[in-house]
């Protein structure tokens, strides 16, 4: 796999049975990650690589040009390996990182 770009990782929250992890991308980036991505980011003291199942990008304030925005806001839905882990992963405090977003 090669590193395609870094993510400021900033939330988490479950949609359904589903992980979502929101973060913030340069915005050259935008709308570049893709289904079938993978994302690498600490978790209970051990770098895990989940992969990327689905993307949705926020959109930018009305008041702004595109050329104005720097950074992209985005919603990553991410496969975990079962729900122990999801639920370890919604329970962690310390989720906020810099993760890494890799292509196959």
């Amino acid at each position: 796999m090669k590193k395609f770009l870094d993510i400021n990782i900033e939330d988490k929250f479950k949609v359904k049975t589903e992980l979502v992890l929101t973060g913030i991308i340069n915005s050259k980036y935008y709308g570049k990650i893709e289904s079938g991505n993978y994302l690498k980011f600490n978790f209970k003291e051990n770098v895990i690589t989940r992969k990327i199942i689905g993307v949705d990008y926020f959109t930018i304030p009305f008041y702004l040009s595109l050329d104005e925005v720097k950074t992209r806001n985005v919603g990553l839905l991410i496969e975990f390996e079962n729900e122990k882990e999801l639920k370890g992963i919604l329970d962690s405090k310390t989720l906020r990182q810099v993760a890494e977003i890799y292509k196959d």
